[in-house]
């Protein structure tokens, strides 16, 4: 791997990670009242240019519905991704649709 590539491969894991904690972090603020229940985030980067971002999110709720949780983790994953598009523009990369 040439050394831009590396470079440009360091910044989207690292903005990847970014992503991972974003999502953690607002999931768990929402779902933390509905009683026991859990969430898992997965981020994956493909290696190969153009790298591409994978993120999954799973959560279940013994409380709450499934509409809540689909509407949580799509905000989430809104804000989150919102925030990672403006991350990647400052490190001088350009987000795909």
């Amino acid at each position: 791997m040439q050394e831009p590539d590396k470079k440009r491969l360091e910044k989207v894991f690292l903005v990847a990670t970014r992503i991972a904690e974003c999502v953690s972090n607002n999931v768990q603020k929402f779902i933390e009242k509905c009683g026991e229940s859990s969430f898992t985030v997965n981020v994956n980067v493909d290696e190969d240019w153009p790298y591409e971002v994978t993120v999954e999110v799973r959560a279940n709720s013994e409380y709450c519905g499934k509409s809540f949780l689909e509407e949580v983790l799509e905000k989430a994953l809104d804000e989150c991704m919102e925030e990672a598009v403006a991350s990647l523009e400052k490190m001088g990369l350009e987000a795909l649709p």
